[in-house]
């Protein structure tokens, strides 16, 4: 280095120093504190709230962009970001989302403006496995239950649905935790939670908003358990009101040894002091009392779960009591219900999409089909290239020979060249369609007696021409995303806010892109119900009290539809039908001939309707609310369905068949499951094997008398098959059944897991290429 130089450092120094303490100001005034997921536990491909609280300590206005990504990743993960706006001496908490994949390396954190870094954090996570138990505690981290940590438990219901053949049927429990003041108020942000324990949480300490998306998440299948004692007034509010399976009504002092439940002679060693209450008729069932005061009360509530405990499970006597590991893990237990149309979810380790991609698909094919977007047959494609040949060399040459004027062959052919690929294009442009166009369809799943719902919402952007679009997603509630069309297609991350925004979305010339938004629905009111079964009959009251008009209203039960018309708000019908037997439902999915979207969606919630185990009322609403939009507007079509998954009561013995119980299979190996099947209906390649659950009656309110297994093998090309079937017992362990092709056990409790299911194994020992069914009817009566 010359003099000269060193000079001009030198004395460019103090100019230059003065320029890095400009530029690194905002960065040294803002300060960064990161929780990824719940205390560090997170669960993989599902969307992990990140709570990032920035603080400015400067006497300037901080704005910037909240971003998150995996370290050391060359992977396609979709993630939400933030927009920043800090005022000066100020501390705000923003919610980043990133979908994490099943290993990997710490979570980045940034807080940038273009090129200038003013904030940054690497924090690592811990992902647990798909069949593992996340329960969460609302509160600081002391309150978790440690020792339930690493306890065996039975997978949950959502884990076995959405991977079937990975699932072992059991898992563990994750221990984590997330202050009150760091929930999200987004939904999907819980999807990975199994269950959340509250006990000290008061709902005035977050926002309504937070408070919504709670209820939106139990609706969308998560268990909630609810801890109370002597305090009960803090639980006499809204929020509560809503979900409890009880109504609260001051305080009791009980002995719980010899109570009726699962405390029996080994309860707390003291009397404990209780929240006394009443259970909600036709909504709330007992699990455990004492002269006659509920202390353990459950209630189904949208597909997810919500128990109600008397006492205050932190303090003493609970906190001593030898046998809360076992009461913990039965609670933990309580079945829920698996969506019938699940997210997507794809794993960027693995390369591979994970959950059904046959549901995910159906509901894409629905949207997508536009009368204005048509394949041009083969036969109109093959008449434009032999015209194009015929105009190109013989007719352009017997013209210019005729008129004698050959040398005009440089001039004709460009010419003609040039009208058949404008002629190519405008034919493409009219049967493609030539209009910017999106339509969207979404899928509520509600039940019976509950406010709130699960919202899955997808999109086709369908696009004349290759370029890029700027989309807009209005759900307050929702994590939108752009789906990767494959593997190598590269999706834009969104920023979130009261309206999200996916920017720079590349669209290919006539060509399709679909969008995914999870959220929660406010129905304003409650589907009410007064349903009664008798032998298989389900009769009674449907009263819409929503402030939803329903219209095409259809009753699904088993393979039996009915359809009732339209139910307005306010409106009352009774209803009548058959749970078995029907006729043999084969899944088609959208007829993409019979255009509409209105016949798309309706096509595809029949198809998935069929697959709960419990009678659904269907119903539409067209247009639907629109969720996704271009922020300069497009034409648009939108279309709401809704299922009710709707409450009943026993009213004398009853019957249900292998449709209306239903099944599905949750592990298998050397076949291949059918999926919408009504019972599990599988193909065989050679000898292999398959486990299918089926969900049996609430036992809340009936018994089971009597299940019977019914299996059917088609004809085998391989020789004569012979398969074996056996049933899991409660304690562990399969136990073989002998007989034909059906076989009755009496008095089946104990055979009926923790989740309220029974498990079938079907094995395959000899042939070859069968198709092979097994189903579970149950008789039973009221307790």
């Amino acid at each position: 280095m010359s003099v000269v130089t060193r000079f001009r450092l030198f004395r460019d120094f103090p100019l230059i120093l003065m320029l890095l303490t400009v530029l690194a100001g905002p960065c040294l005034a803002v300060g960064m504190d990161v929780t990824v997921g719940f205390d560090g536990n997170v669960k993989s491909l599902t969307w992990s709230p990140i709570a990032v609280r920035l603080t400015n300590r400067g006497a300037d206005t901080v704005e910037g962009i909240l971003q998150v990504a995996q370290k050391n990743s060359d992977k396609q993960l979709p993630r939400c970001l933030a927009a920043v706006s800090l005022p000066p001496n100020s501390t705000k908490l923003y919610h980043v989302y990133i979908k994490f994949p099943a290993y990997g390396d710490k979570v980045v954190v940034t807080l940038s403006k273009g090129w200038r870094l003013m904030a940054k954090k690497e924090i690592p996570w811990s992902a647990a496995a798909n069949e593992d138990r996340l329960l969460v505690f609302v509160g600081p981290r002391s309150s978790r239950f440690n020792f339930l940590t690493g306890e065996t438990v039975t997978a949950s219901v959502k884990a076995q649905s959405l991977n079937p053949g990975s699932s072992s049927g059991q898992g563990k429990i994750v221990a984590g935790s997330i202050p009150a003041v760091d929930l999200s108020d987004r939904p999907a942000a819980y999807d990975g939670v199994d269950a959340m324990f509250m006990s000290d949480f008061t709902p005035s300490s977050v926002s309504p908003k937070v408070l919504k998306a709670l209820s939106m998440w139990v609706a969308s299948g998560g268990s909630l358990v609810v801890s109370t004692g002597a305090e009960y007034r803090r639980f006499q509010n809204e929020f509560f009101d809503e979900l409890l399976p009880v109504r609260l009504t001051g305080v009791a002092n009980l002995d719980l040894v010899g109570s009726s439940g699962n405390f029996g002679p080994r309860g707390f060693p003291e009397p404990v002091a209780v929240a006394a209450s009443a259970v909600k008729p036709g909504i709330g069932q007992i699990v455990a009392s004492k002269n006659g005061i509920p202390v353990v009360a459950t209630r189904r509530y949208g597909l997810g779960q919500v128990t109600f405990l008397a006492f205050d499970s932190r303090t003493v006597p609970a906190r001593d009591w030898p046998g809360q590991t076992r009461f913990w893990k039965t609670i933990l237990s309580a079945p829920t219900d698996a969506p019938l149309v699940s997210s997507t979810d794809f794993d960027p380790n693995n390369n591979q999409w994970q959950g059904y991609p046959q549901t995910r698909a159906m509901l894409a094919m629905a949207i997508q089909q536009s009368p204005a977007v048509k394949i041009p047959s083969f036969n109109a494609i093959m008449f434009f290239l032999i015209a194009y040949l015929i105009f190109l060399a013989p007719v352009n040459y017997s013209i210019l020979k005729w008129k004698k004027r050959l040398e005009l062959a440089w001039v004709t052919t460009p010419a003609i060249v040039l009208l058949f690929t404008f002629g190519a294009y405008a034919i493409g442009y009219t049967v493609k369609g030539g209009r910017l166009q999106i339509t969207e369809g979404s899928f509520i799943e509600a039940s019976s007696n509950a406010r709130y719902a699960r919202m899955i919402t997808n999109a086709s952007l369908f696009s004349p021409a290759r370029r890029s679009y700027d989309l807009s997603a209005s759900d307050p509630y929702g994590i939108p995303q752009a789906l990767a069309a494959g593997q190598r297609d590269s999706v834009p991350p969104t920023m979130l806010g009261e309206q999200s925004v996916i920017p720079d979305v590349n669209v290919p010339m006539w060509a399709d892109k679909t969008f995914e938004s999870i959220s929660g629905a406010d129905l304003g009111g409650v589907l009410k119900t007064d349903l009664v079964l008798t032998g298989d009959v389900l009769r009674g009251e449907i009263r819409n009290d929503t402030n939803i008009d329903l219209r095409d209203c259809r009753l699904v039960y088993g393979n039996n539809v009915e359809n009732i018309g339209g139910l307005r708000k306010g409106e009352a019908k009774t209803i009548r039908i058959q749970a078995g037997p029907g006729g043999q439902f084969i899944p088609t999915g959208p007829n993409p001939r019979a255009g509409g979207l209105r016949a798309g969606m309706r096509d595809f919630t029949d198809n998935v309707s069929r697959g709960a185990n419990s009678p659904i009322l269907l119903g539409n609403t067209y247009p639907g609310k629109q969720i996704f939009g271009l922020l300069n507007g497009a034409p648009s079509k939108s279309m709401a369905c809704y299922a009710f998954r709707l409450d009943y009561r026993v009213g004398g013995t009853f019957t249900l068949n292998s449709s209306a119980i239903g099944g599905r299979i949750i592990s298998y190996e050397g076949c291949s499951p059918e999926e919408g099947s009504k019972p599990p209906k599988v193909q065989f390649y050679g000898q292999g094997s398959f486990v299918a659950a089926y969900q049996m009656p609430s036992t809340s309110q009936c018994v089971v008398k009597a299940l019977t297994v019914e299996k059917k093998i088609g004809a085998s090309y391989g020789g004569k098959q012979v398969m074996n079937i056996s049933i899991r017992k409660r304690t562990g362990g399969w136990e073989r059944l002998k007989g034909g092709a059906r076989i009755t056990i009496q008095n089946p409790s104990q055979y009926v897991n923790d989740n309220g299911e029974v498990r079938i194994k079907a094995e395959l020992t000899s042939g070859s290429q069968v198709e092979a069914q097994v189903g579970v009817s149950v008789t039973g009566a009221p307790k």
